[in-house]
């Protein structure tokens, strides 16, 4: 699913001094270190896209809701992400980035049921809570928030009647079916909804809105080619490096990258060119 390797983060300095010579964490590293995050602005505007999120229809694997569930959830991960400085990431993730934002992903699949939702907190700050404690167990040091963070609620008819497992039945399923050349594109290279909308000249609510809708006929020709480079890289060189290279600036490009040859629209090019460097049979 939603997967990548490096964002584009808004960088500022994580830390100031205060007049006493005293550290001060600045809002966007307090994200990951004060013990009730529910006044930083990032918070809130996480907790504002999810404020009108049906849970009693969510819980219940109604395919619409779940549908509109699964795109805020994303949205609110990028704006989260969005939100930490580049030296805060750097300093205190202890997995790849790439992976970290794919285990905040799946976490989707948890928060409907987590223990945030039994606070007298809002849906929004529900959720919200719940997102910004699964963004914490990425980071080394990173204290929980300052609400129980039990994965689950602790009712045994959930489990007795399975309705976790159906929901991510239900989740995963709309996940499959949200418009298949972009998630095949996404997975190949962990690309963000930032990332998309970058390639494609357009914003990440319009990505959101591929996602739901499908990809609109003009843009067609750049998803299907950029899907075809997805497959030929995938034949020959291992997944796990498919990440960095799409975003490594080479030499050959112009000093540029993959990324940034098809926000250039040389897709076409770029597809000619990835071929041709695995076509032994022209360097015999």
């Amino acid at each position: 699913t939603l997967l990548l390797l490096a964002l584009h983060f808004y960088l500022r300095d994580p830390e100031r001094v205060t007049e006493g010579g005293h550290r001060k964490a600045t809002e966007a590293c307090d994200l990951l270190e004060v013990p009730d995050p529910r006044q930083l602005g990032a918070f809130v505007r996480v907790a504002g896209l999810f404020a009108d999120v049906n849970l009693d229809l969510v819980r219940r694997c109604d395919p619409q809701a779940v549908r509109g569930y699964a795109i805020l959830w994303h949205e609110a991960a990028e704006t989260l992400w969005g939100s930490l400085p580049e030296d805060c990431v750097q300093r205190g993730l202890k997995l790849p980035v790439f992976l970290a934002w794919e285990r905040l992903d799946e976490a989707a699949e948890e928060a409907p049921f987590s223990a945030y939702t039994q606070t007298p907190a809002g849906i929004g700050d529900a959720l919200a809570l719940f997102m910004v404690d699964r963004l914490r167990s990425q980071f080394l040091g990173a204290c929980t928030v300052d609400v129980s963070s039990d994965l689950l609620l602790d009712h045994r008819h959930v489990w007795r009647s399975g309705l976790v497992e159906r929901f991510r039945t239900t989740y995963r399923a709309e996940q499959s079916h949200r418009a298949p050349l972009l998630d095949h594109v996404r997975a190949v290279f962990r690309l963000s909804n930032r990332e998309l909308a970058q390639m494609f000249g357009v914003t990440p609510s319009a990505i959101g809105q591929w996602v739901a809708s499908g990809i609109p006929a003009a843009r067609q020709e750049k998803a299907v080619t950029l899907a075809q480079t997805a497959d030929v890289l995938s034949r020959r060189l291992q997944p796990e490096r498919l990440p960095g290279i799409f975003r490594k600036k080479a030499t050959a490009y112009g000093d540029r990258s993959m990324i940034d040859l098809v926000s250039a629209d040389e897709h076409a090019w770029l597809l000619e060119d990835v071929r041709t460097s695995f076509d032994f049979s022209q360097t015999a």
